[in-house]
């Protein structure tokens, strides 16, 4: 085919699927403004199918047994170029599930009051602004300043993340609980245990978002995958792997994380500092939405993120002299 030609057609195609991702964010956007499904949260997120690894389309046919299928560990493309399957990896990660403890424990009761209107105007325009714009990567909701009883943040949280499905988006979330059923076995802190089950659980919902079939990568073997014990070690071959699975993710995602603040520890603030950089390496075509909610001193997000990335929440009470809702206050005011 003339070269011409095939340049052409290339970019007609990657014009579609741009305008096929910008309409999934459209229809983000206008989900999200609608307060769309908070009330079938549990139901998305929360059946043992969706725990195993959470997709815009559902599927986590990968994730059934895999036991008496051929170890084969690579594959090889028209090219004679080493693939490897989203099957295989799937089988790699099977150990993982017991350490991917990410759904909130309840899903908190604002009484039926839309999260929309728990925000001042500064914070809920911010959160749109980040949505509508398309190299907006990174949005840290700090609520030092709000009650961390209210449940306001996980929820703002779980109905993007929910918005975004309904919008066919992927989603990757992660929340954070006081305690987590396997740190005892290896005498870990909360602190320690919280890092594990975050990165494992990021790591499972990427290896369910791997297309069927891609070039093979050294840092997704079995090996790499068999250093994953639950160990505090363990979260550097955690991060080479999320690494090496981001090269694969798709085009466009959102993903929360809510209570990062809570797993640093002097032992794991180079790990979250790291997984922060992580996120913000994928190529400028990728268009990702990342989501951290906070109602503690952070000491890793102020040294990844910049002013702009950063609003801070607390509950409405009055409006201030120039008629700005307290819960408005930006980063310069403070």
């Amino acid at each position: 085919m003339d070269r011409r030609i095939t340049e052409e057609i290339r970019i007609q195609v990657e014009g579609a699927v741009d305008r096929a991702m910008d309409r999934r964010f459209e229809d983000f956007r206008h989900l999200w403004l609608q307060g769309h499904g908070l009330a079938n949260f549990a139901l998305t997120f929360g059946t043992a199918a969706a725990r195993r690894g959470i997709t815009s389309a559902g599927r986590s046919g990968y994730w059934r047994n895999l036991e008496g299928q051929p170890n084969v560990v690579y594959r090889f493309n028209a090219t004679g170029q080493p693939m490897q399957g989203k099957d295989i990896i799937c089988r790699y990660a099977q150990h993982l599930e017991r350490f991917a403890e990410y759904m909130p424990v309840q899903v908190p009761d604002l009484g039926g009051v839309p999260v929309m209107e728990t925000l001042s105007e500064h914070v809920g325009n911010t959160i749109i602004r980040w949505l509508e714009t398309p190299n907006a990567r990174f949005l840290w909701v700090d609520g030092l300043l709000s009650d961390p009883q209210d449940g306001v943040l996980p929820r703002l949280s779980m109905q993007i993340c929910h918005s975004a499905s309904a919008a066919g988006l992927p989603v990757v979330l992660f929340f954070r609980r006081r305690f987590y059923s396997f740190q005892t076995e290896g005498l870990l802190t909360a602190e320690d245990a919280g890092l594990i089950a975050l990165l494992y659980s990021l790591i499972l919902q990427f290896v369910n978002l791997l297309p069927n079939n891609f070039p093979a990568r050294s840092n997704l073997s079995q090996e790499m995958f068999r250093r994953l014990d639950g160990s505090l070690e363990s979260a550097e071959p955690a991060l080479q792997i999320l690494e090496a699975l981001l090269d694969h993710a798709p085009q466009a995602l959102v993903c929360a994380i809510d209570g990062l603040e809570r797993l640093e520890t002097p032992a794991t603030k180079g790990a979250l500092t790291r997984l922060v950089e992580i996120l913000r390496s994928p190529s400028a075509g990728r268009r990702f939405k990342i989501l951290f909610t906070t109602t503690k001193t952070s000491g890793v997000l102020p040294e990844m993120l910049n002013v702009r990335e950063q609003v801070l929440i607390r509950r409405p009470t009055r409006s201030t002299a120039a008629g700005r809702a307290l819960g408005g206050l930006e980063v310069e005011d403070l």
